[in-house]
């Protein structure tokens, strides 16, 4: 402190003073002060924001309990229980990895899926990854994209309606009909509904049919929806078939877990189709072994299909070619493609990629469909994998040609597509020696050859000589294929063959797929012009052919026209040189190589490799079949055969009805047997009767047959009816033993034609063996119904015993009530009284179907109030104790799985 150098005091008043300087102007300021202009001032001139000047000093404008907030002050953040203050934020007291329960830090519970954890109200809250696809996360909610129309709502993404609108077309009230509709006329819409209802038991979900008539060409679009919990799925197959039974067209509308389902589909040929409705899941789990799923239903599983007919497509026109399309399917269009200025003598590839770069999965099982001027679909091709190509080619200067890019099914989002179109000029190898090639990287050919009626073409492709792969195709003059592709490497030899029913075309197709030159392949085509058989003549010294190597084994050929409705049989063959052939075969078969026969007998004790001589078949269609001889032994030159051919006729006798039965009488077997036809519904029962006459001392021996194939079943192989295939079954036999009547129950197993071989015991018969035949439907038992129950009248002991024939029986119930197994076979029904206390012993015994038996209470809820059920095991056997209480009315279903027959019944009523 500075002081003057002499000073008095003059007087002093408390804390009041004056102080007088003395000499000069020497001064000293105190602290916080500086001197200016002889004065002592504050050294602080101005303070911060939120601060003022107190006694030379910068204090805070705000209390203890305020804070300056920039222009003012305000009240301090209160933080709440388990929080701090921080940085002038509050913050949670506890760790990272805890929460604050209310008293205590506590280990955190994971937040779910679509929330995180806020640390200053300890709680896990939505956050924008909880909005559904279509949403977004706006002011802390989520908003939908969408704009959605009167009567629709958004949901997950979608537009779906608020409710249902009434159906055009419901559901059959059959559990197994199908309910009939017309499409729609051009820009027109029709509405099928219906409900899935609540399954019959576990792994048997509901399905609802509806059938419909279409042209070729037919555009629809299909939008299926629900306004509940169903997640709607459908398949549209028609009902033309292969001859290994699969639908020849099909397409699957399942688009994941909306409750939308839209796609597209271009119907390839005339014909009925069948459009069947089920649950999402229901559809993944018929269609693939890794896919489980509970079956769903009820009232509130409702839905609705919106048909409309799209008209006319509208193809985008390729103008040059080649040519690169890409797009996504994901709305379930299709994309059409033509090509006017493909030239008539060339012919137009598309390639439909697996995986479409810069993609490194696919979810869908690409399609494609070639289709003519016409609008017919000439063929399409279908993957098995969803990252497979797919292939087609389509004849250029056929009135536009279109190649349709489509898909059979899509299981995820992932459903771009990239087609690639080439133009191909075919090498004509009729007359020039088409021996070998070679294929730049990515590069096809395509290889020609001209065919007479008769002819018989096998091809062979090679690589011997480099480590290459190339893929092969057989295609016929309509570019079908004939075959599946083939694989071609030093390992693989790729194989095709095609008959000619008329003068005609065959492309082998040729690819490289691995992106790599193929220096040189090689191509071993041989043509057999097959001779024509007629009926009534022996053919002698037909020779065996020599093949490609490692194609078809070395054989005998010729062909026959053949007329709807006969049947044709060869007998007399023998083959040269004696030694030479092991193991002869003599086939009927389709001009596709199907096998017609020999017939299979379905009761020999080697099914399905026993057979039925002579070799015959019968013609169902008009046209060219054939004649086919190999040997089953090693390979030899000079093998020669003969055979005779004979072609008879067969009696159609029409169709039964119950009430109505179809008969023929004075009958003979002049030709040494009679062939005869009649035409049933699927699962009809009738009784076949074969009279002689009193004159006649004909004993009766009557074979039935039907159409299928054998098929493997878990351990054993099982004869599948099946009226699409080409091939006949001896189903049964019944032989008299004397000049009396014969009768042979039979089930029909489709829709169609059964055929009946009649002739005498000894074998060949004659004029004078005389008979009549009758086909009648007897009238179902009296106990087909449950409601009509027979009642069971037991013996002093509690006991009966009894046969019963159920083979007329009605099927009324598909499922039995307690292991919810498939009973589609006729069913019958018993009823017993039993007392609480009581033990009844049921069982079933039959060696002609196979049986299933069920015991229950209510013919109204079977599955609830089933007691016990027996579906393996010989006989079939319930056992069941009545519960306190539980004593009244029971009844007893004897049921069968498929056909059904005679059977034998025992049942026991005891008392513990």
């Amino acid at each position: 402190m500075r002081s003057p150098l002499c000073f008095e005091w003059i007087g002093v008043v408390g804390l009041v003073f004056t102080i007088i300087g003395c000499g000069g102007d020497d001064t000293e300021c105190g602290p916080n002060t500086v001197e200016k202009d002889g004065k002592c001032v504050s050294k602080i001139q101005s303070c911060a924001p939120g601060t003022h000047l107190v006694s030379s000093r910068c204090v805070p404008l705000c209390t203890d309990a305020e804070i300056w907030d920039g222009s003012s002050c305000v009240p301090k953040t209160q933080c709440g229980p388990g929080t701090r203050l921080q940085a002038d934020r509050c913050v949670s007291v506890c760790e990272p990895t805890q929460t604050w329960n209310g008293t205590a830090c506590e280990t955190m519970t994971e937040c779910a899926p679509g929330t995180s954890y806020n640390d200053i109200t300890g709680e896990c809250e939505p956050n924008e990854k909880a909005c559904a696809p279509g949403s977004s996360w706006v002011d802390g909610q989520c908003v939908s994209d969408l704009a959605c129309g009167p009567g629709t709502k958004a949901e997950n993404g979608q537009c779906v309606p608020e409710g249902l609108p009434v159906a055009d077309v419901v559901e059959s009230s059959e559990p197994d009909g199908a309910a009939e509709f017309k499409i729609p006329n051009p820009g027109k819409t029709i509405i099928l509904g219906g409900v899935i209802d609540e399954p019959p038991g576990f792994g048997y979900p509901d399905w609802d049919t509806f059938v419909f008539d279409a042209k070729a060409g037919t555009y629809l679009q299909l939008e299926a929806y629900s306004a509940g919990p169903l997640r709607p799925a459908f398949v549209l197959e028609s009902k033309a078939r292969h001859p290994d039974g699969s639908p020849r067209f099909s397409r699957y509308g399942a688009q994941g877990e909306g409750v939308v389902t839209r796609r597209e589909v271009y119907l390839p040929f005339d014909g009925t189709y069948e459009l069947r409705v089920t649950d999402h899941d229901h559809l993944l789990a018929s269609l693939f072994s890794n896919v489980g799923a509970l079956p769903v239903g009820g009232d509130n599983y409702a839905y609705v299909v919106e048909i409309q007919n799209l008209g006319a497509p509208k193809p985008k026109k390729i103008n040059t070619l080649p040519a690169t399309e890409s797009g996504d399917l994901a709305d379930g269009s299709l994309y059409f493609y033509s090509f006017p200025g493909a030239k008539a003598a060339t012919v137009v590839s598309g390639r439909s990629v697996g995986v479409p770069p810069p993609a490194k999965v696919s979810d869908i099982f690409r399609a494609l469909m070639a289709v003519n001027g016409s609008g017919q679909s000439i063929h399409e091709r279908v993957t098995s994998q969803t990252q497979q190509d797919t292939e087609v080619l389509v004849l250029g200067g056929s009135s536009e040609p279109m190649i349709v890019q489509d898909h059979l099914l899509a299981i995820g989002p992932h459903q771009e597509f990239l087609l690639e179109m080439d133009e191909i000029v075919p090498k004509d190898c009729t007359k020039n020696d088409c021996k070998s090639g070679s294929l730049a990287d990515n590069e096809q050919a395509l290889w020609k050859w001209n065919l007479a009626e008769g002819d018989f073409l096998t091809v062979g492709a090679y690589l011997p000589n480099e480590n290459r792969l190339m893929k092969a195709s057989l295609l016929d003059s309509n570019l079908q294929f004939t075959m599946d592709d083939s694989w071609v490497s030093p390992w693989d030899v790729g194989v095709g063959y095609l008959y000619a029913s008329e003068a005609t075309s065959a492309y082998l197709w040729l690819r490289e797929v691995e992106g790599e030159k193929v220096n040189e392949y090689l191509v071993d085509a041989r043509v057999v012009k097959t001779p024509a058989f007629s009926s009534g003549q022996t053919y002698k010294n037909l020779p065996l052919h020599e093949m490609p190597p490692y194609t078809l084994r070395n054989a005998g050929i010729g062909h026959f026209k053949g007329e709807a409705g006969k049947v044709v049989f060869f007998s007399g063959f023998s083959t040269k040189p004696e030694g030479a052939w092991q193991a002869p075969q003599e086939l009927l078969m389709t001009p596709h190589l199907e096998p017609m026969g020999p017939v299979i007998d379905t009761k020999a004790w080697n099914f399905p490799d026993g057979f039925v001589t002579p070799l015959f078949g019968y013609i169902k269609d008009d046209g060219h079949y054939l004649h086919y001889v190999f040997d089953g032994g090693p390979p030899f030159s000079g093998g020669t055969y003969e055979t005779r051919m004979t072609i008879r006729n067969t009696f159609p006798l029409g169709k039964p009805a119950q009430g109505a039965p179809i008969e023929v009488s004075n009958h003979n077997l002049s030709q040494g047997l009679a062939l005869y036809t009649f035409e049933a519904n699927a699962k009809q029962y009738v009784d076949i009767t074969v009279t002689p006459t009193l004159i006649s001392g004909l004993v009766p021996d009557l074979w039935i047959f039907n159409f299928g194939r054998p098929e493997f079943a878990f351990v054993n192989y099982r004869w599948v009816g099946d009226m699409s295939s080409p091939r006949l079954g001896l189903i049964h036999r019944e032989t008299g033993t004397s000049s009396k009547a014969i009768t042979a129950g039979y089930q029909s197993p489709y829709d169609g034609i059964t055929v009946l071989l009649v002739q005498s015991s000894g074998g060949s018969g004659s004029i004078t063996d005389v008979f009549g035949l009758k086909i009648e439907t007897p009238p179902p038992p009296g106990n087909d119904t449950c409601a009509k129950a027979g009642p069971l009248t037991l013996d002093s002991s509690g006991h009966t015993s009894f046969g019963w024939n159920m083979s007329s029986a009605t099927n009324t119930i598909t499922h039995s009530g307690c292991t919810d197994y498939p009973s589609d076979g006729p069913d019958t029904f018993f009823s017993v009284n039993l007392k609480e206390g009581e033990t009844i012993d049921i069982e079933m015994s039959t060696d002609t179907f196979s049986a299933s038996l069920y015991l229950f209470t209510d013919c109204s809820q079977v599955k609830a109030t089933c007691r016990g059920a027996s579906e393996y095991g010989k006989p079939r056997r319930v056992t069941y104790t009545v519960p306190p209480g539980g004593g009244g009315k029971y009844i007893i279903g004897a049921d069968s799985h498929e056909h059904a027959g005679w059977f034998d019944m025992d049942v026991k009523v005891s008392k513990h």
